[in-house]
């Protein structure tokens, strides 16, 4: 089956399935809402953002490994990485976020890729990190890509999360 076909598929049985499972009797009374609008609107505004909801926790990552797998060799959604991490690194991450944090930098991606770059290449100081995960990878031949998919607007401790797994030195 064509991935678009099957991407169609899988965004009617979201919404089929949430109009479905979906209780009139729950909408709640909003005091000013209620008379201005009605409940019928109202209803209508629960239905979209319950399927908008859906959307963005998961439904974005399934279009996704739909869309990869006949141009990739291998596609494996939620992926778990184990790392390693040298000292020096994670040092770094650590001020870069301090210094973010207190607004002493502009966040900057190609300036914190330089200065970690240099910082992951001794592992005989390494330090074992939490597992990460990642929302997909794709491997093309000898070719990895690791993909994290974010909302459109991630919030400050979202990126700040992000941040820390970015100085990774993963194992061959």
């Amino acid at each position: 089956m064509l991935p678009a076909r099957e991407i169609e598929e899988l965004l009617c049985q979201v919404i089929e399935s949430k109009i479905r499972s979906l209780d009139q009797t729950k909408v709640s009374y909003k005091p000013f809402y209620t008379p201005l609008l009605g409940t019928g609107t109202l209803l209508t505004h629960q239905i979209v953002r319950s399927i908008l909801t859906t959307f963005g926790m998961s439904v974005f990552e399934k279009v996704a490994c739909l869309v990869a797998r006949d141009n990739f060799d291998e596609v494996i959604s939620q992926f778990k990485l184990n790392k390693t991490l040298s000292k020096r690194a994670s040092d770094k991450v650590s001020n870069m976020i301090g210094d973010l944090r207190n607004k002493r930098v502009d966040p900057s991606a190609v300036d914190e890729y330089k200065v970690l770059r240099n910082s992951t290449m001794s592992l005989s100081d390494s330090i074992e990190r939490n597992t990460v995960m990642v929302d997909l990878f794709l491997r093309r031949g000898r070719d990895l890509y690791l993909i994290d998919l974010k909302t459109v607007k991630p919030n400050k401790s979202g990126i700040l999360d992000y941040k820390r797994q970015i100085p990774v030195r993963y194992p061959p």
